[in-house]
């Protein structure tokens, strides 16, 4: 329905202001890496989750309000997750930047966020790739109305996008396993740098 419609959308917004309050605190208390990768691995397995239990029949019918509450609460907490990853992603990659300048004595900031850029518009079309390659095994063709699927045709669906949500997302995880700048050594970079302008 439209109200239910509307608090989809509002949840965005819940999630924002909750994660905008939980990045910050679980750099603090862990470090960046190791909030990133517990964040991460949270909102990475709770995404699918839904999915998951629909296929076990863990989940009330279609149509219902129980079934509606879930995924509204699953929704804000999922997106509050992944907002909060990705703040501490991205200040991570400031703490790279700062290393960098340290090493070389350059500010590369655009070199560094054009990677990302660039990684971004290459998941969207793995994503979109990875989704044909699903959509097909799943035999749903273009144009199919949701009653006319078959119940092979979405369990095959939804077990191919719980399964390649999960695994990319893992890659995604281990690349972060990489990151070495403890917070420690971001503020000994910051130190040295401060160091070399007055110096200068």
């Amino acid at each position: 329905s439209s109200k239910q419609i509307s608090g989809l959308t509002a949840a965005v917004y819940v999630s924002s202001i909750l994660a905008l309050v939980l990045a910050p605190l679980a750099g603090r208390m862990f470090g960046k890496k190791k909030a990133a990768i517990a964040i991460g691995l949270l909102a990475f397995t709770i995404a699918p989750a839904p999915v998951i239990a629909r296929q076990f029949g863990l989940l009330p019918p279609n149509g219902t309000e129980a079934l509606y509450m879930i995924v509204l609460s699953v929704t804000v907490v999922d997106l509050a997750l992944i907002i909060a990853y990705q703040m501490l992603a991205a200040s991570m990659v400031a703490d790279i930047v700062e290393e960098n300048e340290l090493a070389t004595g350059r500010r590369s900031e655009g070199i560094y966020f054009a990677g990302i850029s660039f990684m971004r518009k290459l998941a969207q079309g793995v994503g979109v790739l990875s989704a044909s390659f699903i959509l097909a095994a799943a035999a749903i063709t273009p144009g199919i109305r949701s009653a006319e699927a078959s119940e092979q045709a979405v369990r095959t669906l939804g077990w191919g996008y719980a399964l390649t949500l999960l695994s990319l997302w893992m890659v995604m995880i281990l690349c972060i396993s990489f990151y070495r700048i403890s917070r420690e050594d971001h503020e000994r970079n910051l130190r040295e740098l401060a160091s070399r302008e007055t110096t200068e």
